[in-house]
């Protein structure tokens, strides 16, 4: 199955792309859009179910080249991917 990318601009860079900004900025004509759908679970409830395993992770990964980056990526995990931002963000437009 083609990628929404590919189904519109093969070429089109879609990394660094400030969904929630640009869904802010169009008038949205759907009851049901809503931006935390851009996310698994709000980021408060993520930080509280993770933060002792995150304490826990960053003694163990300190010591290593990339250990901040891992758990950086680790806190950031309850955001969608940037396909699945793109997914929903065409669905909004309903262009999808």
């Amino acid at each position: 199955m083609k990628s929404v990318k590919s189904m519109f601009n093969p070429n089109l860079e879609w990394e660094g792309v400030d969904f929630p900004l640009i869904l802010k900025s169009i008038k949205v004509e759907n009851s049901e859009f809503q931006l935390n759908k851009l996310e698994y679970l709000p980021e408060k409830e993520y930080d509280t179910l993770i933060t002792n395993e995150v304490a826990l992770l960053t003694k163990k990964l300190s010591g290593f080249e990339g250990g901040e980056i891992i758990i950086n990526k680790l806190k950031g995990a309850f955001r969608k991917g940037s396909d699945e931002k793109i997914n929903f963000f065409l669905s909004v437009l309903g262009l999808k």
